[in-house]
């Protein structure tokens, strides 16, 4: 029981610090480049802002399954697996509705013509 609450605290930590550097130090780079290649340059900072936020969710997610376990044991889990899914959905919305959707059906056209 310690010893998960020590992984998905330090798991949750270190990606809640991620998110944080994503969404508030507008760390781009942190994602893979196909994540935001069609992010038009004006809407990066409200992109960094949104998919940081969605990941924070989802260490604050990783993290609380682990301290609530302890107390509530099976329904802390599901409270923090429930907001880790929330926050990597609410990041891959965002990813997915910010790229242009348009440019990447373009682009995998020209990819299968190639």
């Amino acid at each position: 029981m310690f010893g998960k609450m020590v992984l998905t605290c330090g798991l949750g930590g270190f990606i809640l610090i991620m998110g944080f550097m994503i969404a508030f130090m507008k760390r781009i780079q942190l994602l893979h480049s196909y994540h935001y290649k069609y992010v038009e340059e004006e809407k990066k900072s409200l992109f960094c802002l949104l998919v940081g936020l969605g990941v924070m969710v989802a260490g604050a997610g990783i993290m609380l399954m682990g301290l609530l376990s302890i107390s509530l044991g099976k329904t802390g889990d599901f409270i923090g697996m429930v907001l880790m899914f929330v926050g990597i959905i609410f990041s891959a919305l965002v990813i997915a509705l910010m790229n242009n959707v348009n440019q990447v059906k373009e682009h995998v056209n020209n990819k299968k013509r190639q």
